[in-house]
């Protein structure tokens, strides 16, 4: 009989130790964009195996940046720090992530980008006399901009703007009443306003007056470039507001909420301009991520590219 249970304890034993390594699994667990020329941190969730060494290298261009072994913590999250060379300004580079431990094996592409992407299009943007408009007077956003060499105007009088390229940070809806109208005239003529990170309130929509309206949630970011973060950007969402159509007296609007599964992403060509609102903290978390400036770039090259009388004209990405 005591042989009996010893060997059915040793049956049991060799199955729960099977099924610990079945179990055990190695996952990336951090976004795949960052700044080349700076520490970098990356975790890896190594599930089910504890105390295990787990080996890691980073090569770009069949060279190693980077190689290291650690052991996995009781937490199962092993930390990875490391600082991937600085880049010529306007390049990315793609590199390659390889961890193992035993017979697990995690392969992952980790795309690095220079520090400016305006570095290359400084005197363009500049021809374009970008208006900037921030009704809170919070001059960070065009502190920002200033230290990427993109020069902007600020605007003093709204409803007359006649440029190519209007953005707006961080205004709050339930201030302007009739912003709708002035949003409406002002992109018929030709001009791109960029909507950024709307902070509360509703804005009716003029929708007889759109064409080729698009609503996306996060996902919308991929369109611009397959490389960006769309789940997080630094250590948080690209978004903590998102916005959801309500109806108007006269048509739909839009309101700003604390939703996540709202909209993060609309536009609307009207007459020969485009209307477009995101709800994305590019420029709050510019520092943390290079996807916010990257998209940003994305966004005004589209405004660039615009021809007045060219209303049809569908941008790259849309």
């Amino acid at each position: 009989m005591f042989w009996v249970r010893r060997n059915l304890l040793q049956v049991i034993c060799g199955l729960l130790a099977s099924f610990s390594l079945s179990a055990a699994d190695i996952k990336y667990d951090s976004p795949q964009t960052f700044y080349a020329g700076r520490e970098t941190i990356i975790n890896i969730m190594a599930d089910g195996l504890n105390g295990k060494n787990l080996s890691w290298n980073l090569k770009y261009s069949s060279l190693t940046i980077a190689a290291a072994e650690q052991a996995v913590p009781e937490t199962g999250i092993v930390e990875l720090k490391f600082a991937f060379p600085e880049i010529k300004d306007g390049v990315n580079a793609t590199a390659e992530l390889v961890c193992t431990s035993g017979d697990k094996k995690l392969v992952k592409n980790i795309f690095f980008f220079s520090q400016n992407p305006f570095a290359f299009k400084k005197k363009i943007y500049e021809k374009m006399k970008i208006g900037l408009w921030a009704p809170s007077g919070d001059a960070s956003v065009k502190k920002l901009l200033e230290s990427l060499g993109v020069v902007t105007a600020d605007v003093a009088n709204f409803a007359g703007f006649k440029e190519k390229l209007l953005i707006i940070a961080g205004i709050d809806f339930s201030n302007f009443s009739g912003l709708d109208k002035e949003l409406v005239n002002i992109c018929s003529a030709g001009t791109t306003i960029l909507i950024i990170n709307p902070q509360a309130g509703s804005l009716p929509l003029k929708t007889e007056n759109f064409k080729n309206m698009i609503f996306s949630r996060n996902e919308k970011i991929m369109d611009f470039d397959k490389k960006f973060d769309v789940e997080r950007w630094g250590d948080s969402m690209p978004n903590d507001k998102t916005m959801k159509l309500i109806p108007f007296d006269d048509g739909v609007g839009v309101e700003i909420n604390n939703n996540k599964n709202g909209f993060a992403f609309i536009s609307a060509k009207i007459g020969k301009g485009e209307l477009v609102i995101c709800t994305w903290e590019i420029f709050g978390k510019a520092d943390k991520s290079p996807t916010p400036l990257y998209l940003l770039e994305k966004l005004m090259s589209e405004a660039e590219k615009r021809k007045a009388g060219d209303p049809e004209k569908e941008p790259k990405g849309n």
